[in-house]
């Protein structure tokens, strides 16, 4: 999933990666976002962006405190 995010169009010479990145994951973030304040009594949650089908889901992390994970669809 982060390959997407880190893409950059080819055509795109006068855009910094840096800034390409930081859009991109911010369009994830919001789609994200939009699809947790939908979703009602569940940890996990389907949603697109960057014209991928993906999915979430919120869970203990190493330290027992939560995480959200976020994966391509078909990714486990």
């Amino acid at each position: 999933m982060w390959s997407l995010i880190e893409c950059v169009p080819e055509n795109d010479t006068d855009t910094l990666a840096g800034v390409v990145a930081d859009v991109r994951l911010a369009e994830v973030l919001t789609a994200l976002l939009a699809a947790i304040r939908a979703a009602h009594g569940t940890d996990r949650v389907e949603f697109e962006a960057l014209g991928a089908a993906l999915w979430a889901q919120c869970g203990p992390g190493d330290t027992a405190a939560p995480v959200i994970t976020i994966m391509l669809e078909g990714e486990d």
